[in-house]
């Protein structure tokens, strides 16, 4: 019998050699009641669950808990379903000398998934308020040309030439639509490579390697002005006699640097969309391993859980986004009416006038021409003797200079003729009259040429204006170079 109470004793201290208490230091690191959990038992099974006690809202509790030798520890927090990281330690490693430390970090809702360079700048340039952060140039509402401006512009020179409201500006019947505000959040991945646009291009330059790049879009009081027409249209403002100088002004570019239809237009601005101010911030992700054991400051920093759940990895981030840029008045799109058929319209009756003007300087021509030639012929019996243009113009092309006699003889009268004097002042009068005569063909035939092209059908027909009414957006070339004009 001693020797059965002996083997027990011995067995009983073997096992409480094995087994040991620990001291734990519970933290709860969120802004949530937790209830907290614990699980002990073998690596390779997991053990019973036991609920052990809630955490309110940043508290932080001693608790003493037996383990047994090979035994594994694993405290976490739930908040209606969701979880906070889990504590694991093997027994050997636990502190027996200290409090060990379980930090109960709940992560953001969700999981988080980044996108590539080129994504994200897709998404921006498809997002009607963000599309300026896509593009190398962004335009301030101070920057654009105002409501009721006509901007008559070439593609194919870059010449602007800007009509600015006066007496139609319509400013107290502006029409402005309801402010909106939004934010908008795009998370980038560090590793992107893709071709973008000077914005994400700069900002991934200098981003962390360690972790995504978190961006977020703040606008504020984005709306819409709209001009609305008050006594006169739009068409009959561009059309009133004090701006005719304007018209002639876009009809000089064009016969000047000789554009084709297509390669100028004349736009009406009617809209302006603009937002009243856009912060842009931006924080870093850093990737850690579950397991690490990290610095963590709850009223500064947040976990957040990847997408993919095979990683064994998550993210510390700033609670914060940094400001990175902000602008003020920003410009997403400018919008505007083809008024090019007003100015067509224009151009067509300015041709009618030429046409007339060529009409009557041809006649004039032609008379002069006709009695020049009769000049000649009253001259030079051997010209034959036609009244048809047709017939003269050839005949004075052809013919030269009457030579001028010399000599010591020139006064004296040749035999049976004139003298060398009086055929001299002949031949002069002769080659003057021809000379008169040469320059008026030559303007003729030009001025022939410029009514045949004048007197093509489309010149003849009456000037109509039709405008479609349809809105579009004015591109940024024209606001470049009107902002470059007004600098």
């Amino acid at each position: 019998m001693r020797r059965v109470f002996a083997l027990l004793l011995m067995l009983g201290w073997a096992v409480a050699g094995n087994a040991k208490k620990f001291d734990f230091k519970l933290v709860n690191f969120s802004d949530k009641t937790l209830a907290v959990y614990i699980q002990v038992g073998k690596p390779d099974e997991p053990g019973e669950l036991k609920f052990l006690l809630n955490l309110n809202p940043n508290e932080i509790k001693d608790l003493e808990y037996k383990l047994s030798k090979n035994e594994r520890v694993r405290v976490y927090g739930d908040y209606q379903g969701q979880r906070t990281l889990a504590f694991e330690r093997l027994f050997d490693s636990l502190s027996s000398s200290a409090s060990n430390v379980v930090r109960l970090i709940l992560p953001v809702p969700g999981r988080i998934q980044a996108l590539g360079a080129a994504d994200v700048q897709n998404r921006l340039r498809n997002d009607a308020l963000l599309k300026p952060f896509t593009d190398s140039v962004r335009f301030a509402k101070g920057e654009l040309p105002p409501l009721g401006s006509f901007l008559f512009y070439s593609p194919k020179t870059g010449a602007l030439i800007a009509l600015t409201p006066t007496f139609w500006k319509n400013e107290s019947t502006v029409f402005r639509s309801e402010k909106t505000s939004r934010s908008t959040q795009l998370i980038v991945t560090p590793k992107s490579t893709e071709a973008v646009g000077p914005f994400l291009g700069t900002l991934l330059a200098t981003a962390s390697p360690a972790g995504p790049l978190e961006l977020r879009w703040d606008v504020l009081n984005a709306h819409t002005e709209q001009w609305q027409a008050g006594d006169k249209s739009s068409i009959q403002v561009i059309q009133d006699p004090s701006h005719e100088y304007f018209l002639r002004s876009c009809m000089t570019e064009i016969n000047d640097k000789k554009l084709a239809t297509g390669e100028y237009q004349l736009l009406f601005v009617t809209g302006l969309n603009f937002a009243e101010k856009v912060v842009v911030g931006a924080r870093s992700y850093v990737s850690r391993p579950v397991a690490e054991e990290f610095a963590f400051t709850a009223a500064e920093q947040e976990v957040a859980l990847p997408a993919d759940t095979t990683t064994g990895s998550l993210f510390v981030r700033p609670r914060a986004f940094q400001g990175i840029d902000s602008v003020s008045g920003l410009s997403y799109k400018v919008l505007a009416v083809d008024h090019t058929p007003v100015l067509t319209a224009f151009l067509a009756d300015q041709d009618k006038t030429a046409l007339k003007a060529a009409e009557l300087k041809m006649e004039s021509l032609r008379t002069a021409i006709e009695d020049q030639y009769s000049v000649l012929q009253n001259l030079d019996s051997s010209l034959i003797k036609t009244y048809s243009l047709a017939a003269i113009i050839p005949i004075v092309e052809s013919l030269g200079d009457i030579p001028l006699r010399t000599g010591a003889t020139a006064t004296t009268p040749a035999k049976g003729g004139i003298s060398d004097a009086d055929f001299n002042r002949k031949a002069g009068q002769f080659n003057s009259v021809l000379a008169e005569a040469k320059q008026n063909v030559v303007r003729f035939k030009e001025v022939r040429q410029l009514v045949e092209k004048l007197s093509q059908p489309a010149g003849n027909e009456p000037a109509r204006v039709q405008l479609s009414g349809n809105t579009i957006e004015v591109e940024a070339p024209v606001l470049q170079a009107y902002r470059a004009q007004r600098r």
